[in-house]
């Protein structure tokens, strides 16, 4: 009897061993940054928008463990971003760049109707370095948000399409002129993403 239990515990442990995937992943985005509480007294600047999206990549690692109704899939991700934010002075525009480079830690949790992904994730993002827009001080080390999107499967293939929206902040402040204005500064973005299983 306590063979056959034995055999039942290795039967099931290689099963869910069978069950997980490991892979790597790479693709584009376009980062929006949503700017609120901005704060004039320190200078001249009257407004800052931020309507412009521009590319940038991410590229990484998963492993995705298939149980019976969903799929787990944590990634681990480095992400490049790239936007540009207009700051308005007595009717003229000036034109900063903001350049962002991140750590992201997904975890999606999705569901498979034939060949169609459907996903959602709580996202942790690990902020590296910014431009020098951002003062080092104002740029939070980390911040949470979410993601949901579609995807589609071709064998060991998958293509993901997502947008991530944050819960909290990227950055206190940005630097224009020298002169550091306050704003509650949020970072999203769409997302177009390649994947492989590699086993």
């Amino acid at each position: 009897m306590k063979k056959a239990w034995v055999f039942i515990f290795c039967l099931t442990l290689g099963s869910i061993q069978a069950q997980i995937d490991l892979g790597v992943k790479a693709g584009v985005n376009a980062p929006g940054i949503r700017l609120e509480n901005f704060k004039t007294s320190a200078g001249a600047i009257e407004e800052l928008q931020s309507p412009d999206r521009h590319f940038g990549f991410h590229l990484g690692a998963f492993a995705k463990i298939n149980a019976l109704l969903l799929f787990i899939q944590p990634e681990v991700l480095y992400t490049n971003l790239n936007a540009n934010v207009h700051a308005l002075e007595a009717g003229n525009k000036q034109n900063l760049n903001l350049n962002f480079h991140r750590l992201d830690i997904p975890v999606l949790i999705g569901k498979k109707i034939g060949p169609v992904r459907l996903m959602v994730a709580p996202v942790y993002s690990i902020n590296l370095d910014s431009s020098n827009e951002i003062s080092r001080d104002d740029l939070e080390a980390g911040s949470f948000g979410y993601q949901a999107g579609v995807g589609v499967e071709f064998g060991k293939f998958h293509v993901d399409l997502k947008y991530e929206g944050h819960f909290s902040e990227t950055a206190r402040s940005i630097i224009i002129n020298e002169t550091p204005y306050t704003a509650d500064m949020r970072v999203n973005q769409l997302i177009l993403s390649m994947g492989f299983d590699l086993l």
